[in-house]
């Protein structure tokens, strides 16, 4: 488990709280949709790795993981800086998976291409 620290304090039930402790494997695919969800804009398609929005709630989803005691609403408080702490969380876990998954998949080997079945064309040259 990870520790995040924000630099100013929000207040979640009436405490300041400025450290919240996360585990990526703690995220479900319901908080990772709502987080999808969330970030979309109409019309407009984005790609996971530069869309801003989805890091910040994938990040904002990452921390609530493991404090089912904050909400949404408490982390959409942050300002400054934090904001960009809580999306690295999330910018941080989609490249870490695609690194993941790309380890997993050189790993194998590749498959090789297949023979032509067309020969290669001889020629014989004769010297005279």
């Amino acid at each position: 488990m990870d520790t995040l620290e924000l630099k100013s304090p929000i207040k979640i039930n009436g405490k300041d709280v400025k450290k919240f402790k996360y585990d990526q494997d703690e995220l479900t695919a319901e908080q990772y949709i709502d987080a999808c969800r969330r970030s979309a804009q109409p019309g407009e398609i984005d790609i996971a790795e530069g869309d801003y929005a989805l890091h910040f709630y994938l990040g904002c989803e990452l921390i609530i993981s493991s404090n089912p005691d904050v909400d949404i609403t408490d982390l959409e408080r942050v300002k400054g800086f934090d904001i960009i702490r809580i999306s690295n969380l999330g910018r941080n876990f989609i490249l870490a998976a695609q690194a993941d998954y790309e380890e997993e998949t050189s790993e194998e080997p590749s498959d090789s291409t297949a023979d032509s079945s067309t020969p290669a064309k001889q020629t014989s040259a004769k010297k005279g």
